[in-house]
Parts: structure tokens; sequence; C-alpha cells
């Protein structure tokens, strides 16, 4: 971070980039315990109807109509727009983590 940059001008830059981004763009959602693993012992996956294709190819299994949600993977997208400001955890400028109380999410861009 330089010098002159604030932690919240930076707080408003990562929650800028998560309002940017709309549904097409969105791999799965991950909701489950922090600082755990996330093999989904511990928490959940879920996927878009529109790359359970992609996804499926990406896991190498087939991701089933059960772990599909599109109305889920939007109301994890709004929490974590809606707590950005606990800090945001970026991997690659894809992958997407907030910890709110004893929750974590991560969204997951496609590739």
């Amino acid at each position: 971070m330089k010098k002159d940059e604030s932690k919240n001008n930076v707080a408003e830059k990562i929650a800028f980039k998560l309002n940017d981004i709309e549904l097409f763009q969105v791999d799965c959602v991950y909701v489950g315990k922090p600082d755990d693993c996330m093999c989904g012992c511990r928490g959940r996956y879920t996927y878009t109807k529109i790359n359970q294709k992609v996804s499926s190819d990406r896991c190498g299994y087939k991701v089933t109509v059960d772990e599909v949600d599109d109305k889920r993977v939007m109301r994890v997208l709004n929490k974590m727009r809606k707590n950005s400001h606990l800090g945001v955890q970026i991997i690659k400028n894809r992958i997407f983590t907030v910890v709110v109380g004893a929750t974590q999410y991560t969204l997951f861009l496609v590739k």
C-alpha cells in the first residue's frame, strides 16, 4: 500500500470491485468455518447455473443440480459486499474471502 493510500480508500476499491461482479462471472461460493480447510467438510460449496459445466470440468466431477443455486450465490455475494469493510482477502484477483463472525464467505470467479 502506498503511503498516501488510507485503509478506507483500499477498502472502498475492494468494495467497488465486489460491486462490479455479476452472476455470470461467478464459478461458485463457499460458506464455512474460517481458518479451516475448504474441502467441504466444514462448509458448503454452491455453484451458478450458467457455469455448472465449467465448474464440473474444473472440479473433475459432475456438479449436480442440488449443488446449483443462483439465489444463494447472490445472497453470499451481497453479504460479502455489505461486510467488505471488515476486510477482504483477494487471491490471484479471482478469489475473494470475507470473514463475518464465525463464518467465512468465499467467492470464486470463473478463470
